[in-house]
């Protein structure tokens, strides 16, 4: 059995990927990218932001992924809980 997670970047080597063939397969994506992800209808498995100063301004996106249902499991840095205490223990975060 093999235990694959493909982690994806954000960079612009991306262009043209069909993210769509990761279908079923385990994947973490992280930061910003979740812009691109909502204009293509596509979601990784998993989320990372561990960065505190793209928490500040991104925390309410990482939110609204989570009460969405778009993500099964997000790792954030602990200022996010600042914004949102509501996700102390919540299934799913890690930090």
């Amino acid at each position: 059995m093999t235990n694959l997670c493909v982690v994806l970047g954000n960079g612009p080597s991306l262009k043209g990927f069909d993210f769509k063939r990761l279908q079923g397969v385990a994947s973490i994506g992280m930061n910003a990218a979740y812009r691109y992800w909502d204009e293509i209808d596509w979601y990784p498995s998993y989320y990372a932001c561990l960065d505190d100063q793209m928490i500040e301004t991104h925390h309410n996106e990482i939110y609204r992924l989570w009460q969405e249902g778009r993500i099964e499991q997000f790792f954030v840095h602990s200022s996010f809980f600042k914004h949102h205490p509501d996700c102390i223990c919540a299934p799913g975060f890690y930090s």
